[in-house]
């Protein structure tokens, strides 16, 4: 089991740019629910950050974070289906969905006028 600590080792070797380091360390976590591993996890799988680039993998471990509670996955996702990353064709009914359940929990954007 990855611990609190060797995630955030993790997240700040992410942020120092050494993703072959982290992302052992973060799939680690990631296969034990670790919501804030996911978020990491997930954006690394997106843009291909020290793992392979596999935007359905980035998304199921978004949704998985998303139903575990995190709104940062979950307008993750939303972001994904309005640019047309998954997709030639953005999905706004998905879109819309994801910013809405992001909100759901507490997400808030610091460029949003209630912020």
């Amino acid at each position: 089991m990855t611990s609190n600590s060797d995630i955030l080792y993790a997240i700040q070797l992410f942020h120092d740019g050494e993703y072959d380091e982290c992302a052992p360390i973060l799939a680690g976590a990631v296969a034990n629910n670790s919501i804030l591993a996911m978020e990491v996890y997930g954006l690394m799988l997106q843009f291909g950050s020290g793992v392979e680039r596999d935007v359905d993998a980035a998304i199921k471990v978004f949704e998985c974070a998303a139903h575990l509670g995190s709104g940062v996955a979950a307008h993750n996702l939303g972001t994904l289906y309005q640019t047309c990353v998954i997709d030639p064709k953005s999905d706004a009914d998905k879109s819309l969905m994801w910013f809405k359940r992001a909100i759901d929990l507490g997400f808030v954007v610091s460029s949003s006028p209630n912020a």
